[in-house]
């Protein structure tokens, strides 16, 4: 038969079952990841298909910390959590079946903690900085996790994208701080759970940004006081933020400081005298993040003098009249002279005034300091000798220098001619010869003399031959006749010839030295002036009059030159002309307009002679300063109501002015800069903080001193989206069966009007338009049914929004009502804040209110505060004190509905009651305290009643005393008996200093056999001896010390003193460490014990401010300190005294001293631990070593409580008397053999004769004991 071979499905069932329970659903744990410390979450765990029952475990980083079972299937089982600082980790749900167990997905959960105490830090400290310079404010918080930072700057928001501030993490850093980022700081630190937002803000911070300093400047004036001078160096900023200090040097040494606190001026007394040179002067400002330096000057004054000469200029208008004339005073030298004008001998007044003192339309003026007089009204009355005179203004007693006068003469027909070369009182010009003119003209009349001989000449020559002609002609020769002379006649007619070529040489010479002479004349007059200079200021307003100085580095001899001014590039329009004659700057005065703006030059010309060629000057800038006006503000985005998100757009315009700059504001505060470029105002996102009334303001300067300004302002309002509306509802009694809900759609933000609308799932309910972002609508309702599902929506005309469906379902209030409490507690184990929570068993609006002592609590006070949670609770949060004692209880009744209420159960609080020990502590600390005091006392009297049986020393009529024989008279071989010789000796050696005692028969062993002592034989008889003989030789057999010898528990004297025994003995340990406990108490409060108030300089006692209970506490230490070590050297010298009175009166010293400690010890921890309980306050007060007197208080009763215990102890040992060591010799085992070693030896005791006695039942004193027979079977052994 075959066996056939089974194939093993073990595997095949294995793989299977792995596979069924990868495929098989796991346990899913559903939860929060985030959570608040303080608050409860719910980790909800289920095991979809699987089979009851199931045991749920919720674990976190392995650790359990829930469990629940369930009998049912597909249920979900909820672990509800306390979250604390130690519930952060991992969380996964463990589910055991019946045949498997199923691990869930894990949470991670994070505990977020609240922040708390926000305070804003500032680098630098405190936050004053320089425009410039960089500031980073922080954001800290005492506490808190999780955390997101919002900056608000002026109350306003910033935002992240802000050009002047960057914000990173709590940091808010601006890298270069400006004017406009100057205000007041404010952080919020902020974290989010969910829908729950907890926020703490922080105080605001004032950011100050400092202006830097400009450049300095410096001047100086002198001033005479009698014959002394003195002088005046002041140094000035024209900007900058004081305070700041300016220092004078003087030749690089450092003269004088200054600092200037309201501006920024510094004035700097300095010793001065005309004509000396004081040295180099420079003004330093420095402040903290600057150090700038002026330009030096020279201090020196010049006194004035030299010569005084008046120069006559005469202005003429665009039409060619003569306008006005200016009168310049040139003065020689002087540093600060003082001008003065004459007319006729008489000085024009600075400001002219009529007889009455009235002030006069004045036809003159002065400017330059009075240097300059302008002639504006001309008439014959402003005709006449003028003269200039000066002298020092620091001396108005000193000489007057004047110049010549100057006559001044206009007519009609003056101011009503064109002008001419020459003004009307100047001679007519005369114009010189130059030197190459007067070369030319020397030798063009050379050369026409020359010209005259010629032709002289040359007719003379003509006469002579024409007379040899005629003469010549009167002979008539023929040719043939003469043919000898044809060669001389041939000369003849070449001289003539050579003559006639002669002449015309000299016509030609004659005819090119006329053209020289002629080019001569032309070529040799042409002049080609020097480029002229022109300067005057780059800067000029509106409508004022300036003076332009052209001048030729030289000018020609004897001829007028006309200065003209144009702006470049347009020579048609003449701005102004002036001639010059000799040498002098002309000024050319302009009446400033606008169109006088740009580059101007000056074009140099002759007048009266063509052949000078004019000259051009280099440009020179005029810029003109129109004051701004007409400013107007355009809205680019076509609207002044929109909403947020929304683009601005706004430009400003003006209609007159130059060199303008602009700035914006917003409610009268700057708009950051970032948001506009000079007239152009762009937000590209707006929200509802940039509504307001927005400013323009142009501005525009002259010369930095004066100031134009004009602004414009247009409102915008930029309307907020309506938020997400919240929906509530409050349920209404109309009357006893009817009731209603009002449904209240509120929206946090959104600008009015808002259209509210209810809906339930299917249609549209109702609707209302509001202003105040808050509508309540009102529907049926019918208690403990449940109603539709609503949702509100809400438009204030851009969007739509909307809210959570609700469903409406009132649950009226039923009970019970519990109400339970936890408290909180100081640093003292005080209770010192109670926590009530009240709860309904159900109910939907419940109302919760608070009685104490049945008078209803509001919502504060100054002991509590109310905190409402419904439905789920109410909170009633108490400080413990004096007021807050009574009884508390809670009611609850329907918000809708205050005809019924329902009350929980009352609970009496007060200080004394939460602070009391709980009776079960209470009887358990005085329990175990009792059951100790009983069983200490017990043994106590078990022993001293053992002891009074065992060793009673009543005297007995049958007593006799021992009577001393003489040893045996042979030495005894101790080799014979088995007792060990050194035990031998040392009994010899104790029997030796002691004296001779009465024994009690009853206590005391026999000693049988001959015990050989000191020449004495102790023997002593009795039953209850042998009886005790008997026990100790079952116990061993061996001699031993049968009670140590002592008296009062301390040992006799003439014994030697063993250190390490006394060092272990109980009593001394138990004595040390009440030594140490005594040391522990007085030293805490000696060194720790007083402190001082923050009010009050006086220490006080940290136990309650009570300085007699540190004083108790301290005497009773340094009293306990100083026994112990006078009982430990006590117990050192007691075993030294011989005299048993002293021993007991020492140990009695001992016993009342221990015993009294302990019952002081007792009263101060009562004391020190009650008085601990009422401190109230604890800060400043070293807790540690507070407690540590309190606790070593309560261990010093327990030792000196012992030591009493051991004096009690020792005064009843000895109280019995004195006991003498007695050593005991075993009696010989009569049933043991000798060992083999050796043959016993055969002792004889020797007879005795009964002593005589009267009494007959009293055996002899002295009795033979015969010697035990040793075993007859023993043989000796053979050596």
């Amino acid at each position: 038969m075959k066996h056939l071979q089974t194939p093993h499905l073990a595997p095949i069932l294995a793989a299977a079952c792995l596979f069924l329970k990868t495929i098989s659903p796991q346990p899913v744990l559903t939860g929060p990841d985030l959570a608040y410390i303080g608050s409860r979450v719910t980790f909800w765990c289920h095991w979809p298909d699987s089979s009851p029952p199931i045991l749920y475990e919720l674990m976190m980083d392995g650790i359990p910390v829930g469990m629940d079972r369930v009998y049912e299937g597909n249920q979900s089982v909820p672990f509800v959590l306390r979250v604390t600082a130690k519930s952060e980790g991992s969380y996964l749900c463990k589910a055991s079946g019946k045949t498997h167990t199923g691990l869930s997905n894990s949470i991670q959960l994070s505990v977020v903690t609240p922040p708390s105490n926000t305070r804003v830090f500032s680098e630098p400290f405190p936050p004053v900085a320089y425009e410039g310079s960089r500031v980073v404010l922080s954001c800290n918080t005492a506490r808190g996790s999780h955390l997101s930072y919002t900056w608000f700057f002026n109350r306003r928001e910033v935002t992240w994208n802000s050009s002047f501030a960057k914000a990173s993490g709590n940091n808010l850093t601006m890298e270069k701080v400006t004017l406009q980022d100057a205000g007041t700081y404010s952080c919020m630190a902020w974290s989010r759970v969910q829908n729950t937002e907890r926020v703490s803000s922080s105080t605001e911070v004032l950011l100050t940004v400092k202006v830097r300093v400009s450049k300095p400047r410096i001047s100086f004036s002198i001033s005479k006081e009698g014959n002394d001078y003195l002088g005046n160096v002041t140094c000035w900023s024209s900007k900058g933020t004081p305070p700041v200090n300016f220092s004078l040097t003087l030749d690089g040494r450092e003269f004088g400081r200054s600092t200037a606190t309201d501006s920024l001026t510094a004035w700097f007394p300095v010793t001065m005298a005309p004509e000396l040179d004081m040295g180099m002067a420079q003004c330093r400002a420095t402040n903290p993040v600057q150090d700038l330096v002026s330009e030096p000057v020279t201090l020196v004054v010049v006194p004035v003098g030299g010569d005084v000469i008046v120069e006559v200029d005469y202005l003429y208008g665009v039409d060619s009249k003569l306008a006005a004339a200016r009168l310049s005073c040139r003065i020689g030298r002087g540093t600060f002279p003082h001008v003065s004008w004459l007319l006729n001998a008489s000085v024009l007044s600075e400001t002219p005034v009529d007889p009455h003192g009235q002030p006069l339309l004045s036809r003159y003026g002065l400017a330059d300091s009075g240097r300059t007089l302008f002639l504006t009204g001309l008439g014959p009355e402003e005709s006449g000798y003028y003269r200039c005179r000066a002298r020092d203004s620091y001396d108005g007693s000193g000489p007057w220098v004047e110049s010549e006068a100057v006559l001044v003469k206009v007519t009609d027909k003056a101011l009503n001619s064109s002008p001419a070369a020459v003004s009307p009182v100047d001679t007519p010009p005369k114009f010189p010869i130059t030197t190459i003119e007067s070369i030319t003209i020397a030798f063009c009349l050379l050369l026409l003399l020359s010209l005259v001989l010629s032709v002289f000449c040359l007719c003379k020559m003509y006469l002579q031959a024409h007379s040899h002609s005629a003469s010549d002609s009167q002979l008539h020769f023929k040719p043939s006749e003469l043919p000898q002379q044809t060669p001389e006649l041939s000369e003849e007619t070449l001289l003539k010839k050579g003559e006639l070529g002669s002449a015309a040489m000299l016509t030609f010479l004659f005819a090119a030295t006329l053209g020289l002479c002629y080019c001569s004349s032309d070529n040799s007059t042409e002049v080609i002036l020097d480029r002229p200079r022109l300067s005057g200021p780059s800067e000029a307003l509106d409508g004022t009059v300036i003076t332009i100085e052209c001048a030729l580095p030289s000018y020609p001899r004897n001829q007028t030159i006309l200065l003209q001014l144009y702006k470049e590039g347009n020579h048609d329009k003449l701005l102004g002309e002036f001639s010059v004659l000799h040498k002098g700057n002309a000024s050319i005065p302009i009446f400033v307009r606008p169109k006088h703006e740009g580059n101007l030059e000056c074009v140099a010309k002759a007048q009266g002679n063509p052949n000078i060629r004019p000259t051009v000057s280099n440009s020179h800038y005029l810029r003109v300063i129109e004051p701004v006006s007409g400013v107007k503000i355009d809205i680019v985005s076509d609207a002044t109501e929109f909403f947020e998100g929304a683009k601005l757009e706004l430009l400003c315009q003006h209609s007159v002015g130059s060199q303008v700059s602009f700035e914006w504001l917003l409610n009268s505060q700057p708009v950051s800069r970032s948001r506009y470029r000079d007239a152009h105002l762009v937000i590209n996102r707006t929200s509802p903080e940039d509504s307001g009334s927005y400013t323009c303001v142009a501005t525009n300067n002259f010369n930095k001193t004066q100031v134009f300004s004009a602004n414009s302002s247009v409102s915008i309002t930029v309307k907020e989206l309506v938020s997400n509306p919240e929906i509530s509802f409050e349920v209404i009694k109309e009357d006893s069966h009817s009731y209603s809900a009002a449904v209240t759609c509120r929206s946090a933000k959104g600008t009015p009007p808002v259209t509210f609308s209810l809906y339930n799932r299917t249609q549209l309910l109702t609707n209302t338009t509001t202003e105040d972002g808050e509508a309540t609508l009102m529907l049926p309702l019918v208690l403990g049914v449940n109603a539709d599902w609503l949702q509100c929506r809400a438009n204030n005309g851009d969007r739509t929004v909307y809210s959570q469906w609700i469903p409406i379902e009132v649950v009226p209030v039923s009970g019970p009502v519990t109400m339970t409490y936890d408290y909180d507690v100081g640093e003292n184990y005080a209770v010192i804040g109670l926590k009530f929570y009240c709860k309904a068993a159900a109910g939907s609006q419940p109302q919760y209110r608070w009685f104490l002592n049945e008078t209803l609590l509001n919502d504060s006070g100054s002991f509590y505060y109310v905190v409402n949670r419904p439905p789920e609770q109410s909170i009633l949060l108490l400080s413990v004190g004096r007021r807050s004692a009574g009884t508390y209880r809670c009611e609850v009744r329907d918000s809708f509905d205050d005809s019924s209420a329902i009350s929980s159960k009352r609970l009496f609080v007060s200080k004394e009651v939460l602070n009391r020990l709980p009776v079960v502590v209470v009887a358990a600390v005085f329990g175990a305290f009792a059951v100790l005091v009983v069983m200490v006392s017990a043994c106590c009297c078990f022993v001293m009643m053992f002891r009074r049986r065992e060793c009673g020393i009543k005297p007995r009529p049958d007593l006799e005393m021992i009577t001393t024989v003489p040893s045996c008279e042979d030495e005894l071989d101790l080799s014979d008996f088995g007792e060990d010789y050194d035990l031998i000796n040392a009994a010899r050696d104790a029997e030796f200093d002691q004296d001779l005692h009465v024994v009690d028969s009853s206590s005391c062993p026999v000693v049988t056999g001959c015990s050989v002592g000191s020449g004495y034989l102790e023997l002593a008889t009795s039953p209850a001896s042998a009886d005790r003989v008997r026990t100790e030789e079952e116990n061993g057999g061996n001699m031993q010390e049968t009670d140590g010898a002592s008296a009062f528990g301390a040992s006799l004297a003439g014994r030697g003193f063993d250190f390490h025994k006394f060092a272990r003995q109980p009593q001394t340990i138990v004595r040390f460490f009440s030594w140490l406990f005594s040391m522990v108490v007085f030293a805490c409060i000696a060194t720790e014990g007083y402190v001082n108030s923050p009010y009050s300089p006086e220490p006080k006692c940290i136990f309650n401010q009570n300085d007699s209970a540190c004083h108790y506490a301290v005497g009773i230490g340094v009293i306990g300190f100083l026994a112990c070590v006078a009982f430990l050297l006590l117990d050192v010298y007691l075993p030294f005294v011989n005299n048993e009175q002293q021993k007991k009166y020492a140990i009695m010293a001992d016993l009342g001293f221990s015993g009294v400690w302990a019952f002081l010890w007792f009263v101060c921890f009562c004391l020190l631990a009650n008085q601990w309980s009422n401190t109230q306050d604890t800060r400043g007060i070293p807790i540690d070593a507070a407690r540590a007197t309190v606790a070593f208080s309560f261990f010093s009763i327990a030792t000196w409580g012992i030591l009493t215990y051991f004096a009690v102890g020792r005064f009843r040992r000895g109280d019995r008397g004195a006991t003498i060591p007695t050593y005991v010799e075993p009696p010989p085992d009569l049933h043991t053999p000798y060992p083999p070693t050796y043959a016993p030896t055969t002792y004889t005791p020797p007879a005795y004769t009964a002593y005589p006695s009267s009494v007959s039942d009293q055996q002899p004193p002295f009795t033979s004991v015969p010697q035990p027979q040793g075993d007859t079977s023993y043989q000796p052994p053979n050596y």
